[in-house]
């Protein structure tokens, strides 16, 4: 918590803070969204729906490939997306009699495709200016994708019945090969030809016993019937040679070889049977096939545009709000300049236009009942309260205090630039105290711009001032000016003068320093108005020859400006007495205090 600096902003304080900014962006984006809404043209939006399935689940034989079903559609909508079915859907458009041409590059820009895994169902839609070019384009990405699935299908197919027919030719060569090879073989071995010939006499011989002969006489039936026995057990003799002359290792290998390529050929021609029965039930996947019929407006939603705007723009006017309260943080409260300046709070000062019937820049004279003049009588009394006066007010009576008691000094009120409202302050502040019955001199240090004079005295300065106190000696009594405040209520003005003089040069002299010291014998409270201390450089030499400063701080002064004063003051090292909030929003409890009675009556008795 330590690293969160306390004057750290709020979302909602910065948005306040910056709310012109903020409105102004909002203003500014629905303008522009306004502007879009009404500009930009009706456009039409048309759906063509495809509900597809993958052609390996219809297949009778074949199921070794099939895809998850949201697989097979998601790689779908891939297809239906690719600039290859878009190029031929303008094919297909511009071969229609729809009247245009679209590029692929249109066509794409134009469509959306979108699917449900759960009913493989893709919905083609198509947003453009005209409601028929909508349709004919949706129903030409549709057809285009069916022809792309059907000649996938055809072509898959008959790759694979090609390479079995291949395959196919390669075994029946094989065969021949090995055939040749047994025949060879078998020429080449003179027992194996004499035991065929055998082979054939005897089955000759077997044909012509198995013939009937009805004129036979039993003798001659009886001598076919051993002859046949003796036929049969020459057929076993020669069937064992013939077994016994297949063991022949170099005959055994080619009739494996020839078994092997009969079993391989067969397996083959089944392969090819069954992808043949396949391509014959080949689909295109699309099991059922909806064309674009309707159209539907989808032109600009005002009202719609206008809330996202509003939105947006509250989003980024709050962001660059809050970006710029961090960049730039103020005071915002009373007790924060203390944070900084390490002095207590004298009075905070509301601001004079926002409290009704106040139209004078001097409200301890001329509006005593006001807020203003009460912030100013707390502003007396805390220096009165910090340093003594010379004397009191205690139920009406005056008593003067005691020597040890009295602090006598003169007491700079400046501030960190311009325009805070140093000036009005160091006034009415002297108002006040000389209202609690304070001696006051109130010098006008400001030589460039001696707004003090002008606002107690007029318009004219007098003839002598602080300049011909200091360069001729003239009597400080002689040169000061008597204001008064009210019946017996005085304030002394020592105003610039009117002897040529350099500020800067004028304020380092020791004579400056003398007549100050002087003054503080003299008057009860010596308030000096100087030049912004950040502003003009020889303010800070005015500072170090006073004994205390007081600040005016307004409100919502940023942050870095109080810390570069505080540096500044730092450095000349005078006192710091405290600080005085100034030009605050004027609240309802500031309007409910009355102020003392005395003040109200417009009298101070003495």
């Amino acid at each position: 918590m330590d690293d969160i600096s306390p004057f750290e902003p709020s979302v909602l304080s910065a948005a306040w803070r910056y709310r012109w900014l903020v409105l102004g962006i909002i203003a500014v984006l629905t303008a522009l969204a306004v502007t879009y809404a009404v500009n930009t043209p009706e456009q039409w939006v048309t759906t063509a729906s495809l509900v597809v399935e993958d052609p390996q689940a219809g297949q009778v034989f074949d199921q070794g490939g099939l895809q998850r079903p949201e697989r097979y559609v998601e790689d779908q909508v891939a297809v239906i997306e690719s600039p290859l079915i878009a190029a031929r859907a303008a094919e297909i458009v511009a071969a229609s009699d729809s009247g245009f041409t679209p590029s692929t590059e249109d066509i794409l820009d134009a469509r959306t495709v979108g699917a449900d895994p759960s009913s493989n169902l893709i919905v083609i839609a198509v947003e453009g200016d005209d409601p028929i070019e909508a349709m004919a384009i949706a129903n030409a990405l549709a057809t285009a994708y069916t022809e792309f699935r059907s000649a996938s299908a055809v072509a898959g197919f008959e790759v694979a019945l090609a390479e079995l027919d291949r395959s196919i030719a390669a075994a029946d060569a094989e065969l021949e090969t090995t055939q040749a090879a047994i025949v060879t073989w078998t020429d080449e071995n003179p027992a194996v030809v004499s035991l065929e010939g055998q082979f054939e006499d005897i089955m000759a011989r077997l044909v012509e016993l198995q013939e009937p002969d009805p004129g036979a006489t039993e003798e001659e039936v009886e001598a076919k019937r051993v002859e046949l026995t003796q036929i049969f057990l020459q057929l076993q003799t020669l069937q064992l040679i013939r077994n016994l002359l297949g063991e022949d290792p170099e005959l055994s290998v080619l009739l494996d070889r020839q078994q092997e390529a009969f079993e391989r050929r067969g397996q083959l021609a089944a392969r090819r049977d069954q992808i043949d029965v396949d391509a014959q039930l080949a689909s295109d996947g699309v099991v059922l096939y909806s064309e674009a019929q309707f159209v539907t407006a989808s032109g600009s939603d005002v009202a719609r545009t206008v809330a996202v705007a509003i939105v947006l723009g509250g989003l980024l006017g709050v962001g660059l709000a809050y970006f710029l309260a961090l960049r730039y943080r103020r005071s915002v409260h009373r007790s924060d300049p203390e944070l900084v300046l390490g002095v207590p709070l004298f009075a905070e000062v509301p601001d004079f236009s926002e409290e009704r019937g106040n139209r004078t820049p001097l409200p301890v004279q001329d509006a005593p009942a006001s807020a203003s003049a009460e912030a100013f009588r707390f502003a007396a009394a805390a220096i009165d309260i910090q340093h003594g006066s010379v004397t009191v007010d205690r139920g009406g009576l005056e008593h003067a205090r005691d020597p040890v008691d009295v602090q006598p000094g003169s007491f700079v009120i400046t501030s960190a630039a311009r325009g805070d409202g140093k000036t009005v302050v160091t006034a009415n502040t002297a108002l006040a105290a000389a209202r609690r019955g304070a001696r006051v001199l109130v010098v006008d240090a400001d030589f460039g711009d001696a707004g003090l004079t002008r606002l107690l005295i007029g318009p004219f300065p007098p003839d002598v001032g602080l300049t011909e106190v200091v360069e001729k000696g003239v009597p400080l009594a002689e040169a000061t000016l008597r204001y008064t405040v009210t019946d017996g209520v005085t304030i002394d003005i020592l105003a610039r003068g009117r002897e040529p003089v350099s500020a800067a040069e004028f304020f380092r002299s020791a004579g400056v320093g003398d007549i100050l010291d002087f003054a503080t014998s003299e008057y009860d409270l010596v308030l000096v108005d100087t030049p912004s201390l950040l502003e003009v450089a020889y303010t800070s030499s005015l500072v170090s020859l006073v004994d205390r400063v007081i600040v005016v701080v307004p409100h919502q002064s940023p942050v870095q400006l109080l810390e570069d004063e505080q540096d500044r003051l730092e450095f000349i090292g005078t006192p710091r007495s405290g600080y005085i909030y100034n030009k605050v929003p004027l609240r309802p409890e500031m309007k409910r205090g009355q102020g003392s009675i005395t003040d109200l009556q417009g009298t101070k008795q003495r």
